[in-house]
């Protein structure tokens, strides 16, 4: 074989590497840092609430919201962990510098939910969902200090009157669709029959379009694709439970849900999904949904942040055991209060920042918790692709 043949056949098998490996990889979760957040949310008037539920990064800061899962009206709010990246991981509290409570509003108990979305520098939150009634139950716009935006719906506050619903269940962002623009949009839960998805203005709060009875029965959580796809978790008293997908038709339509993750769920509120843009990092991968299992009897193995393709497959869990970066180990999971939220950073590195909760009726142990990890290819993936390329240099020296 001539010298060139031998470098064609080389250069061959390093493409052909570089085609197929990526597209066979699985991605890992490298553990950057791990917080124990607890005395933040102890459930006193000082604090955001009873336990930890939500999160957002701007960049730079982490916002962690807390639920009130005691009965009655309580504080709830938002906690803010200043340069969250550069922050050594262990336990942090209001005398830590940069970690402060920057919102605190009353909300309903009994196990309502919270739920956290950022914007284009601002926080929408909604508080006391499930609830029904204002303002224990209500919709707010922030800056990212904590200050109310008062010219927001009126007043900073969008109630259930304004937005026409009788309860809110779960917010999001919407990223639109044929180029309509984002939203914030607002789900609510019914026992009995589907409901529709409303879209308000992220500027002004007024309502931009309902769309048609998409939300299936016991909804607790949406989350949207890039191409406005909804993905929805539903959790009830009925076995037909799990991670669903409406295929979008247009600026306020999509098609019936499909279900991907069928598993049969406890009917609890905390129940979550998110969607993790994956492709924009690594390009020759899929996106993944990530979401919590909340089944009436709690085992360890639910305890976990559960990843799948968007075929339904899984292909990942998270349950926040392991050293992080800089050392410490809080241990695994102990509940299955589980969210998360993704972010791409400037220089390309794909983020999933994760809070699990504790109220007081989880298992001993249990502690409130932030943990922020990075998305690695695996390392038999990069090994194939080192291979191809010394095979490629060894025959050219042969040659």
């Amino acid at each position: 074989m001539s010298a060139r043949s031998k470098w064609l056949t080389a250069l061959a098998l390093v493409v052909g590497c570089l085609l197929v490996v990526p597209a066979q990889a699985q991605l890992q979760f490298k553990h950057l840092k791990a917080f124990n957040v607890s005395s933040l949310f102890d459930g006193t008037s000082n604090a955001a609430g009873d336990a930890v539920i939500d999160v957002v990064f701007d960049g730079s800061n982490a916002y962690l919201a807390g639920f009130r899962s005691a009965s009655g009206l309580g504080t709830v709010g938002v906690v803010r962990l200043d340069n969250v990246l550069s922050l050594p991981s262990g336990t942090v509290n209001t005398s830590t510098p940069g970690v402060s409570r920057i919102i605190a509003v009353s909300a309903a108990g009994s196990g309502r939910d919270t739920r956290l979305v950022y914007y284009n520098g601002y926080l929408y939150l909604g508080t006391g969902l499930g609830q029904g009634t204002s303002p224990d139950s209500a919709i707010r716009k922030y800056a990212p200090d904590g200050t109310l935006v008062t010219d927001w719906a009126g007043d900073g506050i969008l109630s259930l009157t304004e937005a026409g619903l009788g309860r809110y269940d779960t917010i999001e962002i919407d990223p639109g669709y044929g180029g309509s623009g984002p939203s914030l949009a607002v789900a609510p839960l019914n026992t009995t029959s589907s409901q529709p998805i409303k879209r308000f203005s992220l500027e002004t709060g007024e309502l931009l379009g309902t769309s048609n009875a998409v939300m299936p029965t016991f909804l607790r959580d949406i989350a949207f694709a890039p191409n406005g796809d909804v993905y929805l978790h539903r959790a009830s008293t009925d076995a037909n439970d799990g991670i669903f997908v409406a295929q979008r038709t247009g600026v306020d339509s999509y098609n019936a849900p499909s279900v991907l993750v069928a598993v049969d769920e406890g009917n609890f509120q905390e129940a979550t999904v998110t969607y993790v843009p994956a492709s924009q990092v690594f390009p020759t991968l899929g996106d993944l949904i990530a979401y919590n299992r909340r089944p009436a009897t709690v085992t360890a193995e639910t305890n976990k942040l559960f990843l799948a393709t968007l075929g339904g497959v899984e292909v990942a869990s998270l349950d926040g055991s392991g050293v992080t970066e800089d050392g410490v180990d809080l241990g695994t999971y102990k509940h299955n209060l589980i969210n998360a939220f993704p972010y791409v950073t400037q220089d390309g590195k794909l983020l999933l920042f994760v809070v699990s909760g504790h109220t007081s009726g989880s298992p001993a142990g249990t502690i409130d918790r932030l943990d922020i990890y990075q998305a690695v290819p695996e390392p038999a993936s990069l090994a194939i692709l080192g291979m191809g390329v010394a095979a490629l240099f060894l025959r050219r020296r042969r040659a």
